[in-house]
């Protein structure tokens, strides 16, 4: 990816591409493998996977050649608020499996 980043710089559409199978490949390696011992961090993991993978569709119409400032702009809040989501399911996620933790003990 970083070899993309820098001698593919004017193919943002493969880079693009690229960014998403990668996401795909890691989400499916995620997904197949469940590294983690408990399933509360499989599940958390497997989220933020989907999270990114979303993020990256939406950045798909960023890359077209007709310039509209008010769609990169929309696109761009909607890509925030994904990430906005994200953190605050995670900081739940986490918060919920500590406290199931803290209980068990």
């Amino acid at each position: 990816m970083l070899y993309m980043a820098m001698f593919i710089e004017d193919m943002q559409w493969l880079q693009l591409q690229v960014f998403i199978m990668l996401n795909f490949i890691s989400l499916t390696y995620q997904i197949a493998v469940r590294p983690y011992e408990k399933s509360g961090l499989n599940f958390l993991n497997i989220f933020n996977e989907l999270i990114g993978l979303l993020a990256s569709y939406f950045l798909l119409p960023l890359q077209d050649y007709e310039y509209d400032p008010d769609q990169h702009y929309e696109m761009g809040f909607f890509v925030v608020y994904i990430f906005y989501f994200s953190g605050i399911t995670n900081v739940a996620i986490i918060i919920g499996l500590g406290l199931i933790d803290f209980f068990k003990d």
